[in-house]
């Protein structure tokens, strides 16, 4: 997690750098006024954006199946406009994008010896009780770029509705799988363990955006298979792979 909070560091300090060199020659010479002004979004060349949506694992076994309202998709993104022409621009954004998925079954996933072998594998293990709460969450770094036309537009910064698409890359950073269940005595147990759990550490995939002004509504498929090359877990004899729909806003 120490990358993470790196990560979220140097997002903050470039877009406080950047307000900061664009306010700094404004001091000198500038009038004074008692007149009330009216509160102004922040100059600064770019846009803080967030994705909100609910994720599902497409081609899955029935043993991973997930819930609708517990897998949810969460992305804090610093976005770069770039014009190409009055009615079209080239965004470019980075930033830290969170899966959770939550299991509808009673099974949690764990690194096992195979006894016959002796090789490390990872397995779905049924817990035998019902549980709360089972899901895995994971951390991306993602850079995601896209292409935004503006119809009618006489500029991208003054246009208004917009179709974009685009794609993404991005590296896991962390993850780790939530139980929660309640123990023989009625105390309410909560197991947090970190470990990669044999998926992927890279995602990739393509994106749609329909919106108007700062809230658009958007479309995310990632083609990786949820799991590494050879470490499926044992008898899943499908690879799922991801897919989140939501919306998303401008927070500047």
């Amino acid at each position: 997690m120490r990358i993470v909070r790196i990560t979220v560091l140097f997002i903050s300090i470039l877009v406080i750098s950047t307000h900061a060199s664009l306010a700094g020659g404004e001091k000198e010479n500038k009038p004074q006024s008692t007149e009330k002004t009216q509160l102004a979004s922040p100059d600064i060349p770019g846009r803080l954006i967030v994705d909100f949506g609910f994720n599902r694992l497409s081609n899955n076994a029935p043993a991973l199946q997930t819930g609708f309202w517990g897998s949810k998709s969460l992305g804090l993104y610093y976005m770069k406009t770039f014009e190409l022409n009055e009615r079209m621009s080239f965004n470019v954004s980075l930033g830290l994008g969170t899966e959770k998925h939550a299991f509808t079954e009673d099974i949690s996933l764990r690194h096992q010896t195979n006894e016959a072998t002796g090789i490390d594998e990872v397995v779905i293990d049924s817990l035998g009780f019902e549980p709360g709460k089972n899901k895995i969450a994971q951390t991306f770094l993602d850079i995601p770029v896209e292409f935004r036309y503006y119809p009618g537009a006489s500029s991208p910064s003054e246009g208004n509705f917009f179709i974009a698409l685009g794609g993404s890359a991005g590296i896991q950073m962390a993850s780790h799988m939530k139980l929660k269940y309640e123990a023989i005595d009625g105390r309410t147990i909560k197991e947090k363990t970190k470990d990669d759990f044999g998926l992927s550490n890279f995602r990739y995939g393509v994106h749609g955006r329909i919106g108007f002004r700062g809230v658009n509504i958007f479309y995310k498929h990632y083609f990786n298979p949820f799991f590494k090359s050879g470490e499926v877990p044992s008898g899943l004899a499908v690879e799922p792979n991801n897919w989140v729909m939501g919306f998303s806003f401008n927070l500047f």
